[in-house]
């Protein structure tokens, strides 16, 4: 028997995460074929192989999707290490190589930066961001951050898992500063470059973060909030002694305007919607919120130009 690894190295679940089993002449029928986190050498599902010579098992419906990360809190620059999970197979005792999978959702080419945002942004005189690299374990990941006043930073990091995880502040650089390039390289070779305008704050300025389609954790800034508005709603049962509320629900939302951006910029920030997981960042915290609705404005020439998205913040329901 040989059991053969079929997909790559930090494939998306959604592709699947597919083994080769071959009986090599032999009926594989009956037989049952273990699916194993590595790391914890415990079994997460088995399989029993149909009759047949060979067969394809695909694990990812067994695999843990690595959804649960959250944005950085931290505005200390530096790099850091993403989590990896790995499994692998067992049948008969034969043991299959292992398969690792991260946080992306999209195919990839190693090295890469894992982003869906374009590369030229805002970034407020108070705020960081984080910048996903995919790359091969072992590999030596750098990022040189410039400011327009030439001041720099360098940071370097050598990964164990394959996926890194760059955190930077404009806290690293003197007030005044208007723009930060940052060159991300992997092994000594540029793989990206991205480029921050810094722009002032305002009171009413919301930070807002959202996992993105390809799973890297995305941010933007909302210059100024729209309105808040709260709202109570109540069910009510009618009895012979009289009608009562047998339930109740309270929500506070608001609602944000982007800046006048790029077109390619307000696509990404209508993906905020449809994202499962979004946060309003505020002075080192984060807070889970639920995109209640998103509205696209146009052009003259009939392209999206801002966006308008409308966040419940607050929610209570309350059985009377």
């Amino acid at each position: 028997m040989k059991i053969t690894k079929l997909s790559n190295d930090l494939s998306p679940l959604s592709k699947g995460l597919r083994f080769a089993i071959d009986g090599e002449g032999e009926n594989l029928g009956g037989k049952i074929v273990e699916i194993i986190d590595t790391a914890k050498d415990e079994v997460v599902a088995t399989q029993q192989l149909p009759k047949t010579t060979y067969t394809e098992v695909n694990i990812a419906p067994y695999v843990v999707q690595l959804d649960h990360r959250t944005p950085s809190t931290s505005f200390q620059a530096g790099i850091r290490d993403a989590a990896v999970r790995s499994y692998h197979l067992r049948c008969e005792g034969i043991e299959s190589e292992h398969i690792s999978v991260s946080v992306n959702r999209c195919d990839i080419e190693l090295p890469m930066v894992l982003t869906s945002m374009p590369l030229v942004r805002k970034m407020g005189a108070s705020e960081h961001d984080e910048v996903v690299v995919m790359c091969n374990p072992g590999d030596e990941i750098t990022a040189l951050i410039t400011a327009n006043d030439s001041d720099e930073l360098f940071l370097n990091h050598t990964t164990e898992s394959g996926v890194a995880i760059i955190n930077f502040s404009i806290s690293d650089f003197s007030s005044d500063v208007k723009a930060l390039d940052v060159e991300i390289s992997c092994n000594g070779t540029i793989i990206e470059n991205l480029h921050y305008d810094i722009v002032p704050l305002y009171r009413g300025a919301t930070r807002v973060a959202w996992v993105a389609e390809d799973g890297a954790i995305e941010r933007y800034t909302f210059p100024t909030s729209q309105r808040s508005q709260s709202s109570v709603k109540c069910a009510h049962l009618n009895t012979r002694e009289g009608i009562f509320a047998v339930e109740g629900e309270s929500k506070k939302s608001i609602s944000l305007r982007s800046r006048y951006e790029p077109q390619a910029t307000v696509e990404q920030l209508a993906k905020i919607a449809s994202s499962e997981r979004v946060w309003i960042e505020s002075e080192g915290r984060i807070q889970s919120v639920e995109v209640v609705s998103d509205a696209l404005e146009f052009n003259l020439f009939n392209e999206p130009s801002s966006i308008v998205i409308e966040l419940c913040v607050e929610r209570e329901e309350v059985a009377i």
